[in-house]
């Protein structure tokens, strides 16, 4: 396993991607604005799993950077239950 990578897509430092397992087949995205994961992703996966935004616009905006579709966005037991069980099936 590699260390965690940590990125800074918009150069702020408010918006931030870790990648997990870099490399691997299990390689994981977290994306967090400010302090809050509001995406996973997975190289296999063809989009983002976002968060609805509970927030304001610059969380709205990084968010949008990762899937622009408001329609796709999932509430927050529902992306919990997904975060947990991608970390599970991740062991991180």
């Amino acid at each position: 396993m590699k260390l965690p990578k940590v990125e800074h897509p918009t150069d702020r430092p408010n918006f931030t991607v870790v990648t997990l397992n870099g490399g691997d087949e299990r390689e994981l995205w977290l994306a967090f604005s400010y302090e809050t994961c509001v995406g996973v992703m997975r190289p296999t996966w063809d989009k983002w799993v976002v968060r609805q935004n509970e927030w304001g616009p610059t969380t709205g905006k990084h968010m949008n950077l990762l899937n622009s579709d408001h329609d796709d966005r999932w509430n927050k037991p529902e992306f919990e239950f997904i975060l947990e069980r991608t970390m599970e099936e991740n062991n991180a």
